[in-house]
């Protein structure tokens, strides 16, 4: 039976465990409130239509090719924009995204791939069982002598974090993926601001998540990460950007 984890900001969902998940965050204030209002109404009336079709699995399909179609509006907006911040195109603070990326990756997920760009960042990552990586005094110990680093990098996902989440379950959970995310952009958020010289919040409080449902569709996805620098005009072919990743190992490329 797969467990599913309640994740909320302002809109609630269920984040399934055991899955892979593809990701899109955002810079505060790179596309203007009114563009998220007029994409979000344009899909809750395509969805409304949606579910009026009798025939459950012509629905599934139409829903899903509904959201890749927001998605795709909505990427499109966030590379085309041209008066957010561009706070993500200094090479300092990319590093601090890429090193975030790399130190969690076989600690609280296995990271697949990203792509840092000048105003997101898209990633796909599989949360991991914490008591068989980080959360194990075993490995704990091998940072004993970085510890500040590792409780600045990780925070509520160091030593022990999940220990509550795991009362009563014979298996144990891997990490939740919102505490991921509150750890990823916490770290960045405050680091990034240090270099750029600033203070206040740095990343939008949403993010767009996406469970991948088959090899074919991760492979898919993959492509369009890794793709899209040179859809956005930065480079001409996508080993050119610097802040591409992915690890073919997991991917089966």
């Amino acid at each position: 039976m797969i467990m599913k984890t309640f994740y909320k900001r302002n809109l609630p969902h269920f984040i399934p465990e055991g899955y892979v998940f593809f990701i899109t965050s955002r810079l505060v204030g790179s596309l203007p409130k009114s563009v998220i209002e007029k994409l979000k109404k344009e899909k809750q009336i395509n969805e409304k239509h949606i579910g009026e079709i009798e025939n459950l699995k012509v629905r599934k399909k139409r829903y899903y090719e509904q959201q890749k179609l927001y998605f795709s509006k909505f990427d499109n907006a966030l590379d085309n924009y041209s008066r957010g911040p561009y706070w993500l195109k200094n090479k300092s603070v990319a590093e601090i995204i890429k090193e975030a990326f790399h130190y969690r990756d076989k600690k609280v997920y296995d990271l697949f791939a990203y792509t840092i760009m000048p105003n997101h960042i898209h990633f796909v990552i599989k949360p991991i069982v914490g008591q068989h990586a980080m959360l194990t005094e075993g490995n704990y110990k091998k940072e004993k002598n970085n510890t500040e680093r590792l409780n600045r990098q990780l925070g509520k996902l160091s030593y022990n974090s999940n220990k509550k989440q795991n009362i009563g379950r014979k298996t144990p959970s891997p990490y939740l993926l919102g505490d991921i995310m509150e750890s990823l952009k916490g770290f960045t958020a405050f680091e990034c601001n240090k270099i750029l010289n600033r203070k206040g919040v740095f990343w939008q409080h949403e993010n767009y998540d996406h469970v991948i449902r088959n090899q074919e569709e991760l492979v898919r996805i993959i492509k369009y990460i890794m793709n899209n620098p040179v859809k956005a005009h930065l480079c001409e072919a996508p080993e050119d950007w610097r802040w591409n990743y992915y690890n073919p190992d997991l991917i089966g490329l």
